[in-house]
């Protein structure tokens, strides 16, 4: 495909140091990618699994509501066609038919949805035609003045989850997703909601922002979750030192699944921010990091310039045409996501890159000091 998101990834691929994921990993993240057009992020990662030195990366891609992204995946119309085998797979046809209400004029989804994440497991065999996990973002409470009433996000298992599973949402389940919303701490709200149609299971996997480490374990039980609570308490408060917020994944069905994601956040980037190299050695120690994982992670931030790798003949056009604008992608560290059942299983690192034109000032003041991104 002629300027395909592909291209970003060549870009950046070359010029990552240290080389923080393997060629054939690299290859079958590239056919992924291949599929679509340029235009339908700028905001992308992987997901980068610290204990397994052997593990596969997953690739990410952000589709937020104010780009281009919307309209490739929702506007049947817009001209940007992706590839038919696509198309026709009943799961992308269930995506489509979401992004194509969030797309229309007035709609619901359109006013509550802020983004959509796909994220593709990673495999060492590729398939022809990846299945993605889905997410989708909810405008934060400011902007939709939303207050924890069941009915204020009736939405979510009456709309919004129908068009991505094909069919309505199980009473039961529906009940426990209310449950869930309405038994919220104030401060706190649901910031994702997703589904895995990459795997066998009809979960939906809800993320908590702004649940103080003192409300998750009382709320959770309040839901009727079955883990080992006092280990969970000891762990949070174990991990208190390292991080600035703790964000929870849950799974819903009829009951609250005993695994739960916690995802650990730092302001700032390793070279502004010591706390990355204290939180990433108690994970070595751990066993849950291993040590060549964490010094790629740590050295991994940086940027790229895509002016670096455009011929002299356009660079000579650009300056002709005076123009102070140019690509540069920022890369850095998202959170980490530790995996709790009983006890902590598995640690992941978020990875992401965040394309921007900018101009040579803003460069400048950007690549002085390259912060951590929360979309």
């Amino acid at each position: 495909m002629l300027n395909s998101l592909s291209t970003y990834l060549n870009t950046i691929e070359a010029e990552l140091k240290p080389d923080i994921i393997k060629p054939q990993n690299w290859q079958n993240i590239q056919a992924i990618a291949n599929i679509f057009p340029q235009l339908i992020t700028s905001f992308f990662g992987f997901e980068y699994r610290l204990g397994d030195t052997n593990a596969y990366s997953d690739f990410l891609l952000c589709i937020d509501g104010e780009e281009a992204g919307k309209k490739i995946l929702g506007d049947r119309q817009n001209g940007m066609q992706l590839p038919d085998h696509l198309i026709e797979q009943p799961e992308w046809q269930q995506l489509f038919n979401f992004a194509q209400l969030w797309c229309a004029d007035n709609s619901l989804l359109g006013d509550l949805v802020s983004n959509m994440w796909l994220e593709f497991d990673i495999e060492p065999t590729p398939t022809d035609t990846p299945i993605p996990s889905v997410f989708f973002g909810l405008q934060p409470p400011e902007i939709t003045d939303a207050k924890h009433d069941a009915s204020n996000f009736a939405w979510i298992a009456d709309t919004a989850l129908p068009l991505l599973l094909n069919r309505p949402v199980a009473a039961r389940v529906k009940e426990k997703i209310e449950l869930c919303f309405a038994s919220l701490p104030v401060s706190a709200h649901v910031f994702q909601v997703g589904l895995m149609l990459s795997r066998q299971t009809d979960a939906v996997r809800l993320c908590i922002r702004n649940l103080q480490p003192s409300e998750i374990i009382p709320w959770l039980e309040q839901l009727g979750w079955q883990g080992d609570s006092r280990n969970l308490a000891l762990v949070l408060r174990k991990l208190a030192p390292f991080v600035d917020r703790i964000d929870l994944d849950l799974d819903v069905g009829e009951d609250i699944y005993p695994k739960i994601g916690l995802e650990c956040y730092l302001a700032m980037q390793p070279t502004l921010e010591p706390k990355w190299a204290c939180f990433l050695e108690y994970l070595v120690g751990l066993g849950l990091c291993t040590a060549e994982k964490q010094h790629k992670l740590l050295t991994y931030p940086g940027y790229v310039r895509e002016r670096g790798f455009k011929s002299k003949q356009k660079l000579k056009l650009e300056q002709l045409l005076n123009s102070k604008q140019e690509t540069v992608f920022f890369n850095g560290i998202h959170h980490v996501k530790l995996s709790y059942q009983e006890r902590v299983t598995e640690a992941k690192a978020y990875l992401y890159v965040s394309r921007s034109q900018i101009n040579v000032q803003e460069f400048n003041a950007r690549a002085k000091a390259i912060q951590g991104v929360n979309k």
